[in-house]
């Protein structure tokens, strides 16, 4: 990160978060990450900051409207193995658009061994904690 042109935040700073982001219409398609980057949860300036592969955005607590877990399930709903996926969903408010600006993100998996979705919902839990205690504090 300390090699890109104008970086939102060095790479270096103890608040970041390894994440996937995805669109909504993503949300059920596997392995269909919109981009991977980290999330900085900036509490002092009431902002986050991601800086990923392909995009970079800061977004103001104040921009926020909502920060929800939802769970979607790959493939079909009646197959009891289906893939399930726990997103942090954050919708915020567009200037001069009508729909709101809504996205997911997954924390990136660090542990090795089998990613139950017992793993990946303590997982999505973890960084909805974090936002949330961010943002209403």
């Amino acid at each position: 990160m300390q090699s890109r042109v104008d970086p939102l935040f060095s790479g270096l700073e103890d608040d970041l978060v390894a994440v996937d982001l995805y669109g909504p219409d993503k949300w059920t398609k596997p392995g269909m990450e919109d981009d991977f980057g980290f999330l900085q949860i900036h509490r002092s300036q009431r902002i986050l900051r991601f800086e990923g592969d392909k995009n970079r955005w800061p977004l103001p607590f104040s921009a926020l409207t909502s920060c929800r877990i939802e769970e979607a399930i790959m493939g079909s709903e009646g197959n009891e193995n289906a893939e399930r996926r726990y997103f942090v969903v954050l919708s915020a408010r567009q200037e001069g658009e009508e729909a709101n600006w809504e996205n997911g993100l997954i924390y990136v998996r660090t542990e090795i061994g089998n990613d139950s979705h017992g793993r990946r919902y303590d997982r999505s839990i973890l960084l909805f904690t974090q936002l949330s205690d961010a943002i209403g504090g």
